[in-house]
């Protein structure tokens, strides 16, 4: 399979660089045109202002546009894309569709759009004009152009990447990941598709480069940004943070795991229902996947209840394909915890496993639907279990977050959530302990003139005069 890279909104065939070879999870063989001079130049040479006097609302227009062309199963753009994940990324079909329509609603929902950047900036209509606040008039700029690193493991977050990148009228270079260079160019073709012309789609530009193997072409583009969104490993973060101008704002989202603390006495086949869903999404390979599960109390009958739960995600969101390591290292977990006297209950083949743990770390985590129950005594034993590598913290029943809030905090948590909600990001969050839109803009403001007084002050500001009477004590509350 051959697929293009896309340069201010253009397609790009070939280059005169070698073409990338990169491999999908299913051992299906991609190639796509590698990065050469000429394209960085095209790159920089497109306005980093393009989107800054473009309406908010056109924006989110066109993105509602593209959500509702990627609601339909027979838009052409999605059934291309639907049938990658499956073939090279190895998503079931449920799965695949399943992604496809979660882009669709993130694109569609502009009401929610408006409430992000309302909740994280303190007004959308910053991004237009000036607001008053207080004794200043306040406006928010797009940094510029964006840079993104984004992730293989996760598809959406690419599209979450981008997408609050364009809200703050920010130019976009993504550099996609070698497991997964095909969610950003889909989305970029799709703006294409919808309007080849419109501002958005000439503010995207999809490259691709293999990680590890970063070059002076390479540091151009992270030199020439003013925003980088670093996602995934280690190694990708610390490039980007240790290479990027002083001056640029570095965004790091980095290797997260999250966890699951459940109460006593609770409804097993509604907690099972939940907890399943969150173990089942994306396998495992997101930061807000559960992998370790606190029961106060006997985890052995929540075990069973998980263990026909899990069956059902089976028929519901069918496991995907998993590369010969990741197989090997799951059957490893399953023996080790065999050998380590711990009950283990499966499906069929390498479906999933549920471990009712030991006392021992379990620091090693296989993924593929594989969940490890504790017991505790109480549900705030846990503190001993979280630290800041810990970014989701989900809770049964609910009203548990309002015991475990505080301590979460204290640990260095990222966010407290219901069980079976790991993966939606509700309006008003943070993400991995920021919020995202306020590093993507930088506030400027004009501030009030001497003419109005300071608030608990009745008369103009005159400082010269202030300091011939001395009365300057008088204004100090």
């Amino acid at each position: 399979m051959r697929i293009p890279l896309v340069i201010a909104g253009k397609r790009v065939e070939s280059s005169s660089a070698p073409d990338s070879e990169l491999e999908g999870r299913t051992g299906a063989r991609i190639e796509m045109p590698g990065l050469d001079e000429a394209l960085v130049e095209q790159i920089l040479e497109s306005p980093r202002d393009a989107l800054e006097d473009v309406p908010l609302h056109e924006i989110i227009s066109f993105l509602n546009n593209v959500g509702h062309n990627w609601r339909s199963k027979e838009y052409s753009r999605r059934r291309l894309y639907v049938r990658y994940l499956c073939k090279h990324f190895g998503y079931s079909e449920k799965m695949a569709e399943t992604e496809a329509n979660w882009i669709a609603l993130f694109l569609s929902s502009h009401y929610r759009l408006y409430d992000v950047l309302a909740s994280e900036l303190g007004s959308w209509h910053l991004l237009d004009g000036w607001v008053p606040r207080e004794e200043a008039y306040v406006r928010a700029m797009p940094r510029g152009r964006a840079l993104h690193l984004v992730p293989g493991n996760v598809p959406l977050s690419s599209v979450a990447s981008i997408v609050r990148a364009l809200i703050t009228k920010n130019v976009s270079v993504v550099k996609v990941s070698s497991e997964d260079p095909m969610t950003p160019l889909a989305l970029a073709q799709s703006f294409g598709d919808t309007d080849p012309d419109h501002p958005v789609t000439r503010a995207m530009s999809v490259v691709h480069w293999k990680g590890g193997r970063e070059g002076p072409l390479q540091q151009r583009l992270l030199e020439s940004a003013d925003v980088v969104c670093a996602w995934g490993g280690a190694e990708v973060i610390q490039w980007a943070s240790r290479n990027a101008l002083p001056e640029t704002e570095v965004l790091k989202f980095g290797p997260k795991r999250s966890v699951a603390v459940i109460g006593a006495e609770v409804e097993l086949e509604k907690v099972a229902r939940v907890l399943a869903h969150d173990i089942a999404m994306y396998d495992q390979r997101a930061c807000f996947s559960v992998q370790h599960v606190y029961v106060e109390g006997d985890p052995t009958p929540l075990a069973g209840a998980l263990q026909a739960a899990l069956a059902h995600y089976e028929e519901l969101l069918p496991k995907g394909v998993h590369d010969p390591d990741e197989r090997a290292g799951w059957s490893l977990a399953k023996l080790q915890a065999v050998f380590r006297g711990e009950t283990v209950l499966g499906g069929e083949g390498q479906a999933f496993s549920v471990v009712i743990a030991s006392r021992h770390s379990h620091e090693e985590h296989p993924l593929g639907r594989t969940v490890y129950l504790h017991q505790v005594d109480a549900a705030e034993d846990v503190a001993a279990r979280l630290g800041p590598e810990v970014q989701t913290v989900a809770v049964y029943p609910g009203e548990l977050g309002l015991r475990l809030r505080d301590l979460c905090a204290k640990r260095g948590v990222a966010r407290v959530v219901e069980l079976g909600l790991n993966n939606v990001f509700r309006v008003g969050g943070s993400h991995d302990g920021i919020f995202p839109l306020q590093r993507l803009v930088r506030f400027v403001s004009m501030e009030l003139p001497s003419r109005v007084p300071v608030k608990g002050i009745v008369i103009p500001i005159d400082q010269t005069l202030f300091l011939e009477q001395d009365r300057f004590v008088e204004f100090i509350p």
